[in-house]
């Protein structure tokens, strides 16, 4: 009796493929999670650090917000300069 081998004719790289398209998917879901995980320490670590940001009027002019978690303030400028001069004060006293 004589035994004949049978090869099955995949292509070679189609499970390679498979591998490394879910390599790429582990790899950037490990990424986005470290990422995220990242932010959320620097967001609770610089908790004490004032926030300052800006919005504008519907007419267009700019006022600047400031929160400051310490102690809970609330403020509104005008102009930058003013906003210099709050931290200034609060900080540098």
């Amino acid at each position: 009796m004589k035994i004949t081998q049978v090869l099955l004719a995949f292509p070679s790289d189609t499970c390679s493929k498979r591998q490394d398209h879910s390599h790429k998917i582990k790899t950037q879901l490990s990424q986005t999670f470290s990422q995220t995980f990242q932010y959320i320490i620097h967001f609770l670590a610089n908790n004490s650090e004032p926030r300052i940001w800006q919005t504008k009027t519907r007419k267009g002019d700019l006022i600047w917000h400031i929160y400051d978690p310490k102690t809970g303030q609330n403020e509104q400028f005008t102009c930058e300069q003013d906003v210099r001069i709050w931290i200034e004060k609060q900080y540098y006293r």
